[in-house]
C-alpha cells in the first residue's frame, strides 16, 4: 500500500469523526461495502398500542394499535428505554400484557427504541361485576357504561381471551382510552362451588361472600370469585355455615350433610276435639294430627265446617312438641269485617317429656303467592319468551346455578343479568354472563366447545 492511499484513508476517518461530533443523529449508521462509504438512515415510527404478548426469551413483543387495530411484532433489546407516565425510567418487568403504551420503533428493522406508559389512559383496578353487552358492544360496571373499542383486548395473565369470557365474579383492571374501553385484564379469576347432600335446604338460600346469594336446588353449580369465604346456608329460619376456599378454574364440592337441618315432630291438639278439621302444613294435608318436618318456620292452616278457618305459622325448634289450637265458631258477615287476631299456645316438650317455654303463633288471614326455587312468581312454562342454549351440544347447562338440562335446552326468559355455566365430566367448566331484556323476543346462544382435561 503506497503512501497516497494511507493518507486518503486517514482523511476519510477524520471526516467521519467530525460529522459524528457535529450532531449527526445516532440512527444514521455508516457501513462500508467494497471500501465505498454507504449511509443508512432508520426512520422512527410511533404508535399508541396495547401490549398483547411479551416473549422475553426470544426478545419479541407484540402490539395492537388502539387507533386502527394494526398489529406488529418488534424486537426488544437492552437498549430500549422503558418509562412510566411521568417519563421516569422503569424496568421492562413493570409493563404487562394489557398495558396501553406509546412505542417508538424503527419500521425497517422492526426494532424497538422506547416504551412509555400512556399518560392519557384511565385505569380502573379491582373492578367487580363487569358485564359485557355483546348486542350493544358496551361494557358496564359500578353503574358506568363504556363503549367498547373494536380493537379491545382481554387478558388472563399472558392468555388472550374474548370479552364474553369475562365472568361477573372475576376481578378485573380496565383501561379506557379516549372514552373507549381498550383493555381488560383479569386479576382474580373464578372457580365453581357444588353443594352435596343439601336436600334439607332445598328451597332455601346459600350465601357465599357478599356477592353470591342464590337459591338452593337439588343440583346446583355456582360461579364464585377465587378466595376464602364463609358459606352460609339457610331455610325457614334455620342456618349453618362452613369455611371454604375457591380456587381459580376448579370445582369445589361442599358436603352439607354435617350441617343438615334436623327434624322434629309436632302433635296438634285441636279444640273442639270433634271438629272434623283438615290440617295443612306448608300446603300439604297431614293425618292423625301429627307432622314431622325440618327445624324452622312452617305455614299452618286448619279448616272445619261451622268454624272460622285458622291460618298462621309455627316453628319447630325441638325434636318433639305439642301445639294447641282452639277453633272459633263461624262468625256472621258483620263480624268478619273486623280484624281479629287469634293466638295459640304451644306447650313444647322434649323427648324426656319435660315442658319447655311456651310460645305464640299469630293467625294471619293473608296468603303468600307461590314462588319458584329462584324466588320468582310461578307462571305457566308456556308463557313468555325463552332463552335457548344451542351449543356445545351434549353438555350440562346450569342457569344461575340451577341445573336446567342438556344442551340444546330452553328456559323461560326473565329480564336481568344471568350466568350460564356449561359442565361435562372430563372437561373444563365454562361460564358466561348474559343480559336478558324484556323485549318480547326469544334469545339463542351458542358457545365454543369445552376444553378436555384428559388430553
Amino acid at each position: 500500500m503506497n503512501k497516497r492511499m494511507i493518507q486518503y484513508g486517514f482523511v476519510v476517518l477524520m471526516l467521519a469523526f467530525v460529522l459524528t461530533g457535529c450532531g449527526q443523529k445516532n440512527n444514521d449508521i455508516k457501513v462500508y461495502e467494497n471500501t465505498e462509504e454507504v449511509s443508512v438512515r432508520h426512520e422512527e415510527t410511533s404508535m399508541t398500542a396495547i401490549i398483547t404478548s411479551m416473549d422475553m426469551e426470544n426478545n419479541q413483543m407484540h402490539f395492537v394499535s388502539v387507533l386502527d387495530g394494526t398489529d406488529i411484532t418488534l424486537q426488544y433489546h437492552g437498549g430500549v428505554r422503558v418509562s412510566d407516565t411521568k417519563g421516569t425510567d422503569i424496568g421492562i418487568d413493570s409493563v404487562v400484557c394489557g398495558n396501553v403504551v406509546d412505542i417508538v420503533y424503527y419500521a425497517d428493522t422492526e426494532k424497538l427504541v422506547s416504551i412509555a406508559k400512556n399518560a392519557k389512559v384511565k385505569t380502573y383496578t379491582q373492578v367487580k361485576k363487569f358485564l359485557y353487552r355483546q348486542d350493544q358492544h358496551t361494557a358496564s360496571c359500578n353503574g358506568i357504561s363504556y363503549k367498547v373499542s373494536d380493537y379491545a383486548q382481554v387478558f388472563d395473565g399472558n392468555q388472550v381471551l374474548s370479552l364474553v369470557d369475562v365472568n361477573t365474579e372475576d376481578e378485573v383492571t380496565l383501561s379506557v382510552w379516549n372514552g373507549n374501553l381498550v383493555s381488560v385484564v383479569i386479576t382474580k379469576g373464578h372457580g365453581y362451588v357444588r353443594l352435596l347432600n343439601q336436600g334439607t335446604y332445598v328451597g332455601g338460600f346459600v350465601e357465599i361472600g357478599k356477592d353470591v346469594i342464590v337459591p338452593v336446588t337439588t343440583d346446583m353449580l355456582v360461579a364464585v370469585g377465587e378466595g376464602d369465604y364463609t358459606l352460609r346456608i339457610n331455610k325457614n329460619g334455620y342456618f349453618g355455615e362452613k369455611s371454604i376456599r375457591v380456587t381459580k378454574d376448579r370445582e369445589l364440592n361442599v358436603d352439607i350433610s354435617d350441617i343438615a337441618i334436623p327434624s322434629g315432630t309436632v302433635t296438634f291438639a285441636v279444640t273442639p276435639e270433634d271438629a272434623g278439621e283438615v290440617i295443612k302444613v306448608d300446603g300439604e294435608i297431614i293425618a292423625n294430627r301429627t307432622y314431622t318436618g325440618l327445624y324452622g318456620d312452617h305455614e299452618l292452616s286448619i279448616t272445619a265446617e261451622g268454624y272460622d278457618s285458622f291460618r298462621g305459622s309455627f316453628k319447630i325448634t325441638d325434636t318433639m312438641k305439642n301445639l294447641h289450637v282452639t277453633l272459633q265458631q263461624e262468625t256472621t258477615e258483620e263480624s268478619t269485617e273486623e280484624t281479629t287476631e287469634a293466638t295459640t299456645q304451644e306447650a313444647q316438650t322434649t323427648t324426656s317429656g319435660q315442658t319447655t317455654q311456651t310460645t305464640e303463633a299469630t293467625q294471619n288471614p293473608q296468603t303468600t303467592s307461590a314462588t319458584t326455587q329462584s324466588g320468582q312468581t310461578t307462571e305457566s312454562a308456556e308463557q313468555g319468551n325463552k332463552i335457548t342454549i344451542k351449543k356445545p351440544e351434549g353438555v350440562g347447562v346450569y342457569f344461575d346455578g340451577d341445573y336446567v338440562g342438556i344442551a340444546p335446552v330452553s328456559i323461560k326468559k326473565t329480564a336481568g343479568t344471568h350466568t350460564i355455566t356449561l359442565y361435562k365430566a372430563g372437561y373444563l367448566i365454562k361460564s358466561y354472563t348474559i343480559q336478558a331484556e324484556d323485549d318480547g323476543k326469544d334469545d339463542e346462544y351458542s358457545y365454543a366447545d369445552l376444553i378436555s382435561v384428559l388430553d
